[in-house]
């Protein structure tokens, strides 16, 4: 099939795959930053309830 195409449709072709995969890395990082800001936002909005229970440290020990 290669003989079959000319060297400037090749080229194309391989063009395109290359522009799609740019593309393709391009969408995953906007997908990471935008689940980034999403957990930042949440982070920012939690109440003092919700960062007590995630709390590691054993309160019990601070009375």
């Amino acid at each position: 099939m290669k003989d079959l195409l000319t060297n400037e449709k090749l080229q194309a072709l391989k063009d395109m795959k290359n522009d799609l995969k740019e593309k393709e890395v391009e969408e995953k990082q906007a997908e990471l930053e935008r689940k980034r800001k999403e957990r930042e936002d949440k982070e920012k909005n939690k109440s003092f309830e919700e960062l007590f229970e995630e709390s590691s440290l054993d309160w019990k020990n601070y009375k």
